[in-house]
């Protein structure tokens, strides 16, 4: 067979098959073919770094699919001539490549293992539980967990822009011993530090809290007194408010001869209640 192969590449003056191996060699240069490699290998670290990036600004943390949807976008136009399912495995391969430890793309893993032993029952074969979606994992950049790590320090650092205390205390008509003994939880309607002054702006409808990181930061809204009378009625607390009850309504009879069967309305108070069934 191989010799009528070769008859036939002759005929058609191809040459013999015993000449191709020697008529390709030295035409491709190893280090052109070297260079080419490595920018394609720098072409890849790039769009994986551009994923990864584009990913963490989106959301504080992320799943494998967040990954390989950002690794989609940022593949070139180029690879649209591919089969899906070339594409897709490349996708699953380079977000492989992005999450292995090691990696340098600054890539953690968040989620730990469980430290309770799970029944073999409970588990897929990947030794995942059955209770559990297949892939709970969560990632985030290093650089994501130090911003905020830095801001949970940040937030609790005092030092900001703040009134002084007797200024705020003075815009309030009081004393700054009686600021602070608000500011600390004292009831302002028990308190006797420097009566007449905060005491009686509490006493009237005021709302003092602490705002920011200061050490002196104040927020004040005064409020008008609710007066104890509206619309010339007086104002009861919701527990000595009688209930409502359900008004009781009359049935009509089934039959016309009954209609005069049909008591008249029950008198509740100064004004009947009659059931929209008997008229």
């Amino acid at each position: 067979m191989l010799a009528r192969w070769e008859a036939q590449a002759t005929a058609a003056e191809i040459g013999t098959l015993a000449s191709i191996p020697d008529a390709a060699a030295g035409r491709i240069d190893i280090e052109q073919a070297r260079a080419m490699a490595e920018l394609a290998e720098a072409e890849i670290r790039r769009v994986c770094e551009a994923a990864v990036a584009q990913v963490q600004s989106e959301r504080a943390t992320w799943t494998r699919y967040d990954l390989i949807a950002a690794i989609n976008r940022h593949l070139p136009d180029t690879m649209g001539g591919l089969p899906a399912e070339t594409v897709r495995k490349l996708l699953v391969d380079l977000a492989e490549e992005v999450l292995a430890p090691g990696a340098g793309y600054g890539v953690l893993r968040l989620d730990a293992a469980s430290v309770v032993p799970e029944p073999s029952d409970w588990l897929r074969e990947d030794g995942t539980s059955i209770y559990g979606p297949r892939d709970r994992a969560r990632y985030a950049t290093a650089r994501q967990l130090g911003l905020e790590d830095r801001l949970s320090v940040a937030a609790g650092e005092r030092g900001a822009p703040a009134i002084d205390g007797a200024r705020a205390a003075a815009a309030l008509g009081g004393s700054q011993a009686a600021l602070d003994a608000l500011l600390a939880g004292a009831d302002p309607a028990t308190s006797t530090a420097d009566s007449g002054e905060l005491s009686e702006v509490a006493a009237e409808g005021s709302a003092v809290m602490a705002a920011g990181f200061g050490n002196r930061r104040v927020a004040c809204r005064r409020f008008p007194p609710r007066p104890s009378w509206e619309s010339g009625r007086p104002m009861r607390p919701p527990w000595q408010i009688p209930p409502r009850l359900p008004q009781r309504r009359t049935r009509v009879p089934s039959g016309a001869a009954d209609c005069a069967a049909i008591r008249p309305p029950r008198c509740t108070g100064s004004s009947p209640v009659v059931g929209r069934s008997t008229f």
